[in-house]
Order: structure tokens, then C-alpha cells, then sequence
């Protein structure tokens, strides 16, 4: 089997979401999309399967409802870019490969992505929920990460749009006392949510 894996794009923890930071985001996620699609069409020994990254902030940061692959895009700036970033590719499916999107939550891993920033609080003894605390927190594991991708690659009924998260909804609140649990750090010192728009402005959203 010949697969295709498409994960290309700029990190969302990168600080400050300048306007030049934004253009950053989306042309490392569209360009990439675009030139594969080309070198598909292109090419005489076409994949088996075009497996095609994308985030669970497809429908949206609010957290306040349960989606499932059939819930319509949210309209804010993560969404747009994750609509955006799976069109990029959608034509493959024209060019007769098995085509299928993962919608990935925050993958949790202590050597990189979101995961280590969301930490620092707690490592650094004033951490406590952001916010209200309340707000969802979409999370899955590298590891189980990897399996799913691996099964959706493997598996040649697999097409169209998955959702790769945790099966039960985690609020921040629980998601930082856990980390400070499993740290042995105290849970104290909420941040107030005037103070995380004064500090990372629009990237508060994570």
C-alpha cells in the first residue's frame, strides 16, 4: 500500500498571532495541500490513500456542544483555517485515491505541540484553571494518536472525515488538576481571563 500522509503546517502555539504570524499558519497548511494534489495528478503511480491532517477546531472553540463528523464548521478564525486547510487537498478525491481527513484534538506529548506550554503554569507552582475553568479541553494521546492513524491508513473502508479525541469531555479545571496530580505541584492561582487576552491576545482561544 502506497499512502500519503499530509500533516504539513506551522504550529498554533507560536506567539504572538501577528498578522504576519497568521499568513504563516495558512500558507504552511494550503501550499503544501495544493503541491501534493499537483504532484498526484501529475504522477503515473498514484497513492492508495491520502490521509489529510486537520483539528478538531473545525467546529469550533466554544466547547459548549458535542460534535460529531456531520456538525458544520464553526465561523471563527480556527475553523476557517481548518476548512480552508482540508479543501486544500479535497480534490484527490477526484483523482480516484481513497481520501480521508483526521480531525485531530490537541495531541498530548511531553516533547512538544501545546502540551508542554499548558503545563509551565503548574511546573512553575502558580498554576490553576484559566478562566472560568470550565471551557473544554479536546486532548488525545501520541500514542493513541499514532494507532488511530494507523488504522484509518490500514483500513480500506475508511473515507471521508474522523474525529481524533478523548471519549470523555475534559472542562480545564479537571485537565489542570490532574497535571498538577500527577506533578506533585500545588493547584492554586487561577489565571483570569482578562489577564490571558492582556498577555496572548487572540491565541487565548487555546
Amino acid at each position: 500500500m502506497d499512502a500519503i500522509v499530509n500533516m504539513t503546517g506551522f504550529g498554533l502555539e507560536h506567539w504572538p498571532w501577528s498578522k504576519s504570524q497568521k499568513k504563516h499558519f495558512h500558507d504552511s497548511r494550503i501550499l503544501p495541500g495544493r503541491a501534493l494534489v499537483s504532484a498526484i495528478k501529475q504522477s503515473k503511480h498514484r497513492p492508495d490513500v491520502f490521509l489529510q491532517i486537520s483539528g478538531i477546531n473545525y467546529y469550533g472553540v466554544s466547547g459548549d456542544t458535542l460534535a460529531d463528523e456531520r456538525t458544520p464548521p464553526a465561523s471563527d478564525y480556527l475553523a476557517e483555517l481548518c476548512v480552508q486547510w482540508e479543501a486544500a487537498t479535497r480534490p484527490v478525491e477526484e483523482l480516484g485515491v481513497r481520501c480521508v481527513v483526521a480531525r485531530s484534538a490537541v495531541v498530548l506529548d511531553m516533547q512538544g505541540g501545546l502540551f508542554p506550554l499548558m503545563t509551565l503554569p503548574v511546573l512553575l507552582f502558580i498554576g490553576g484553571r484559566l478562566g472560568s475553568g470550565n471551557q473544554a479541553v479536546p486532548w488525545i494521546h501520541i500514542d493513541d494518536q499514532i494507532g488511530a492513524l494507523r488504522f484509518l491508513l490500514e483500513n480500506g473502508r475508511m473515507t471521508g472525515e474522523f474525529n481524533l479525541i478523548s471519549p470523555t469531555p475534559t472542562s480545564n479545571d479537571e485537565f489542570m488538576r490532574a497535571i498538577a496530580s500527577a506533578s506533585h505541584h500545588p493547584y492554586w492561582f487561577p489565571t483570569p481571563t482578562i489577564v490571558l487576552r492582556t498577555i496572548l491576545g487572540e491565541m487565548s482561544i487555546l
